[in-house]
């Protein structure tokens, strides 16, 4: 998957492993993720915004996620809520810059 041996996973190293490997599909499929949810993943993984994540959390993260779907469950729904707070961010901007 780390394409550039850089010890990192980018978001569309993760997807074009979903694509093209499918030994990962396959183990990922067996952990109840689908491509699907690779944003919400990774989402939830990159806390800082730098658009890559560390290979060994990202390994351990998932396995926390598999091995407790409550948890699961709130990763996904933080990262939903947070794209939505970004949205509304962002329109409320538009129309405040619209009015002034």
């Amino acid at each position: 998957l780390d394409q550039d041996d850089s010890g990192m996973l980018t978001k569309s190293e993760l997807l074009e492993g979903f694509e093209r490997n499918p030994q990962f599909r396959e183990m990922m499929s067996l952990m109840d993720f689908t491509l699907e949810d690779v944003d919400a993943v990774f989402g939830s993984l990159d806390k800082d915004g730098s658009g890559d994540v560390n290979y060994d959390e990202f390994v351990q993260e998932l396995y926390k996620m598999k091995s407790n779907q409550s948890q699961r469950l709130l990763v996904f729904i933080k990262v939903y809520l947070s794209e939505i707070k970004d949205l509304m961010t962002n329109m409320v901007q538009m129309e405040f810059d619209q009015i002034h």
